[in-house]
């Protein structure tokens, strides 16, 4: 199973609930397409950091230290705030972002605006939120499967390839992290529409 599957299957009714009350949508079906939208960024992040060595291996640090996937054991508890980690980054959002996006932050809060209809704060938020799960399952993944840097990497390659595969137009996701990227990237993201994107990441 590739990462993007281990991780729309934690995407229970009961998460996307909590996260449309929490982040206050008032629309769970927009929230779920959100909510993918924003696992799909970050997974094509994650890719995308895993060609560079220094982005690796704080990749690999930050797995082992801080996300081994303990909060599924909880995640609707962990996402809502009720139950606190020991470790306080685990659950750092705003943090992960910085990490795993740098620069191309705004692109993508702009990208999950334009395709989802979220506002701006609505789109950071559902990005901080997803970003804890997204290193969460990963690292669950490495440690159970005892993953070094290489194995690693070849996940991230493969689950990417995978994802664009079954799903047309899933480099654009890749294209709105290329800072270098032509000024088209945006046109792209918003002509695919909140109905089509709701076909392309449907679970």
């Amino acid at each position: 199973m590739n990462l993007m599957d281990l991780l729309q299957w934690q995407l229970s009714d009961g998460v996307i609930s909590g996260m449309d009350n929490q982040l206050g949508i008032g629309n769970t079906e927009k929230t779920n397409v959100a909510a993918n939208a924003a696992i799909s960024i970050l997974m094509s992040a994650l890719n995308k950091n895993s060609s560079n060595n220094n982005a690796m291996s704080g990749l690999l640090g930050a797995l082992d230290k801080d996300h081994d996937g303990g909060i599924l054991d909880d995640l609707m508890g962990m996402l809502s705030g009720n139950i606190q980690p020991q470790n306080q980054r685990t659950m750092n959002g705003a943090g992960i972002l910085g990490h795993l996006l740098g620069g191309s932050q705004n692109n993508a809060v702009s990208a999950l605006t334009k395709m989802t209809g979220l506002d701006n704060n609505q789109s950071i938020n559902m990005l901080s939120k997803v970003a804890p799960l997204v290193l969460g399952v990963l690292g669950r993944v490495k440690k159970q499967k005892q993953m070094d840097g290489s194995q690693l990497k070849d996940f991230l390659q493969s689950s990417q390839q995978q994802f664009e595969q079954k799903n047309t137009n899933a480099n654009v996701f890749t294209k709105l992290l290329d800072q270098d990227g032509d000024g088209n990237v945006m046109d792209e993201v918003a002509s695919m529409g909140m109905k089509m994107l709701g076909n392309f990441l449907r679970r």
